[in-house]
């Protein structure tokens, strides 16, 4: 192969990672990268188990919650797919958490673990 030929591919495969790198972000339509506040659970009675969440640009995260009376830290990581994003609890795999953004900006996230519980989340200003 000549060396033309070497850079010419080295191009084509530096604008395929850009491109993929791109899509990356844009599969949830938008980023979710910052911090954000649960703001509504329902139905109402039920517990959600994230109060605040953090998710970081390297696809993890940091959840707190209220658990009788104390606060509690989880960690996991986070994919996105055709607008859908599923959460992955580092202490609690068995846990199923997937999402959505919404057309509103907000985040929704639903628990689904026997009975099916929905929060929406408000991004945090900073």
């Amino acid at each position: 192969m000549t060396e033309a030929k070497r850079r010419a591919q080295g191009r084509n495969l530096s604008t395929f990672f850009s491109a993929g790198a791109l899509l990356g972000s844009l599969t949830l339509g938008c980023s979710v990268t910052g911090t954000w506040r649960t703001t509504a659970v329902a139905p109402p009675d039920a517990t959600f188990p994230i109060t605040l969440v953090t998710f970081n640009d390297h696809k993890q995260f940091t959840a707190t919650r209220e658990e009788h009376g104390r606060r509690r830290t989880s960690t996991g990581t986070f994919t996105g797919s055709a607008g859908r994003l599923r959460l992955v609890v580092a202490d609690n795999p068995q846990l199923a958490l997937t999402g959505r953004r919404c057309a509103d900006g907000k985040l929704e996230l639903v628990q689904s673990n026997g009975q099916q519980v929905k929060a929406t989340l408000e991004r945090v200003k900073e």
